[in-house]
């Protein structure tokens, strides 16, 4: 009988390491691709729509030259830990897309409500104070938001509004960077 549990926790635990980033400890890619479905359709079910936000570390690659690779994961595990503990709801997500690169998904009702909690969400990286060793300035973060003009089932497929918001922190980061 010690074994079956033996086994179903084992079984547990590899499951929950193919879904989980290994540096930053939250949702990886493969788990956000198979839940972002779930989630435009629980958006679709509670008559909401779906926002989904991708955000960007400025200037990644600078913040690795200066401080190195360690200090690198340990910016990204403390960004990851920070949209873990702002995403907690039912019909909430975020996860690493790669790199630098972090996604957060909630379902509402409002386009200011989720632009408003967008930039909550962007600010509040800055707002970690992680110190890029330069200037006195802090990592911040570049993000694209892109939500469903109404929680209709014929509107933009959860795919699409990703494709949106992973293009929309490029034109941040060539405007200026941290918005």
């Amino acid at each position: 009988m010690a074994e079956r549990y033996q086994k179903v926790d084992v079984a547990r635990t590899l499951d929950r390491l193919t879904r989980t980033d290994a540096l930053t400890g939250v949702p990886n890619r493969r788990y956000f691709d198979e839940q972002l479905t779930r989630l435009a359709q629980a958006a679709q079910r509670t008559h909401q729509s779906l926002a989904v936000l991708v955000l960007d570390v400025d200037d990644f690659k600078a913040f690795n030259d200066h401080n190195g690779h360690l200090a690198g994961d340990d910016c990204l595990r403390r960004v990851g830990a920070y949209l873990g503990r702002s995403l907690t709801g039912v019909n909430e997500l975020c996860a690493r897309l790669g790199g630098e690169e972090f996604v957060a998904v909630w379902c509402a009702t409002d386009p200011t409500t989720m632009t408003t909690r967008a930039e909550e969400i962007r600010s509040g990286i800055a707002a970690l104070a992680i110190d890029r060793g330069e200037d006195g300035r802090v990592v911040t973060a570049s993000a694209g938001l892109a939500h469903d003009p109404a929680p209709d089932p014929a509107a933009t497929s959860a795919v699409e509004l990703l494709r949106r918001a992973d293009s929309a922190p490029y034109r941040a980061k060539r405007a200026r960077r941290d918005r």
